[in-house]
Formats: structure tokens, C-alpha cells, sequence
């Protein structure tokens, strides 16, 4: 009980500073989530993770609480687990216990403004991937923003880059698939099979040039020697019918 009211302290320290008044007037159209801090936070395993969110809020707003999701993709598809979120009491109710999430918010009212700041303590590599922030509003659509959770390991392999889009990153994750696989195995072999024809139409072009040139020697060479051999036929006759 001790070290949860000394998280619970450390959260509420980690919310109370605020940005800059002046970009919250209160007013309905100005209620969003503001820009934070990093889209990606890094962390080593067995620290902490910590995610905030700044916000506007609206004099009249019909915001009704806070949800906090872990995001995954399957596919094409987004799914949303829930894990934990906070009423407009600053209660934080979980679907299960789950000592290492914290979560809490502070509101300054002077500047429309509230910070939200999630913990989640001990992290593993299980911990890695995408968290949303929804907060709720009746009658409105919800406000949310997202931050990826990065856990920092010794293999630089195994952390995606920061410009890699989802998609892209997930054909990295992809490479394994056997189809994949066949399809590059198949490309290997047409290219293998295309050079030794390109090698094997370099090499014989020189040869049968070659072997034409001799030919083509050969039989003038024969051309000469029977043109050679033709003169001195003509004239042993000549003298032969002569004698």
C-alpha cells in the first residue's frame, strides 16, 4: 500500500507542470489534445515508461473521463484494449489489478489546461508497441492521441526506425513469411537463369566468329591451290601432243 501512494505521488509530481498559458481559452472549439512531447518514448527494461498528454478543456465541456488503450494492429484492423481509465472524481478504475500501470491528471483551471500522465513500471519487451489516450465527451466525438512505447535493448536490430511507417515496419516483421520467401527464391532463380544465357551468348559469339574466319580462309586457300594446279595440267598436254 506504501509504494502504491508513493507512485501515485510520483504521478501527480510528473503532472503538475503545465505549458504556457494563452494557448486555452476555454472555449468548445479550443478543447483538444495538444502536441506531445515525443510521439515515441524509450526505455530501457525494468524502468519506467512514462507517457503525458497536455489538453485543452472548455468552460462547458462535456467531457465525461479519461480511457487509456493499448493499441495493436492485425492486418488492416486497429483493436483497442482497454486497460485502465479515470472518472471526473480522479478515481482510476482497472478491469483487472495491475499494480504496474498508474495513471493520473491534473487540472489547471486558470489556463483550460490538463496534463494526463501514464506510468507503466517495470517495463518488458512485452510492453513495446502503440498507446492511445481517449477522452471522452458526451454527444462528441473523442479526443485521443497515441504514443509509442520503444524498449531499448544491447541489439539495434531489434528497434524499428523512427521514419519506418507502420505498414513498412509491418514487412519487416514479415520477412519470415514462407510465401515471401518463394516469391524471392523464384526471382533468384530467373535472374540466375538470365545471366547464364547472357554468359553462355558472350562467350560463343567470339567462337563462331572465329571458326567462320577459318572457314572462310580454308576455302580460299583450297580456290588457290587448285587455280595453281591448273596451268601445269594444260601444258604437260601441250607437250605431250607436240612430242
Amino acid at each position: 500500500m506504501f509504494t502504491k501512494n508513493i507512485l501515485s505521488l510520483q504521478c501527480l509530481l510528473l503532472a503538475l507542470p503545465l505549458c504556457a498559458a494563452g494557448e486555452c481559452d476555454g472555449t468548445k472549439i479550443s478543447e483538444r489534445i495538444k502536441e506531445t512531447q515525443s510521439k515515441y518514448v524509450y526505455v530501457f527494461p525494468g524502468n519506467q515508461a512514462i507517457i503525458n498528454w497536455t489538453w485543452c478543456s472548455a468552460v462547458n465541456s462535456t467531457i465525461t473521463g479519461i480511457v487509456i488503450y493499448r493499441v495493436s494492429r492485425v492486418n488492416s484492423r486497429i483493436l483497442l484494449n482497454h486497460l485502465l481509465s479515470m472518472d471526473l472524481s480522479k478515481t482510476v478504475h482497472y478491469l483487472k489489478d495491475n499494480s504496474r500501470h498508474e495513471l493520473c491528471s491534473v487540472e489547471n483551471k486558470t489556463s483550460f489546461e490538463e496534463k494526463t500522465v501514464f506510468i507503466i513500471n517495470n517495463v518488458t519487451k512485452a510492453d513495446s508497441g502503440a498507446y492511445s489516450l481517449h477522452i471522452r465527451r458526451e454527444g462528441d466525438s473523442d479526443l485521443q492521441s497515441e504514443v509509442k512505447v520503444v524498449i531499448k535493448t544491447t541489439d539495434p536490430t531489434e528497434e524499428l526506425p523512427l521514419t519506418t511507417p507502420w505498414n513498412e515496419a509491418t514487412k519487416l516483421v514479415w520477412t519470415n513469411n514462407t510465401d515471401l520467401q518463394s516469391d524471392h527464391q523464384k526471382r533468384k532463380n530467373k535472374h540466375f537463369a538470365i545471366l547464364v544465357i547472357v554468359s553462355t551468348i558472350v562467350v560463343s559469339l567470339p567462337l563462331g566468329v572465329i571458326m567462320t574466319i577459318a572457314l572462310i580462309l580454308c576455302i580460299k586457300r583450297k580456290r588457290n591451290l587448285k587455280r595453281s594446279f591448273e596451268p601445269s595440267d594444260q601444258s604437260a598436254l601441250v607437250k605431250e601432243e607436240y612430242v
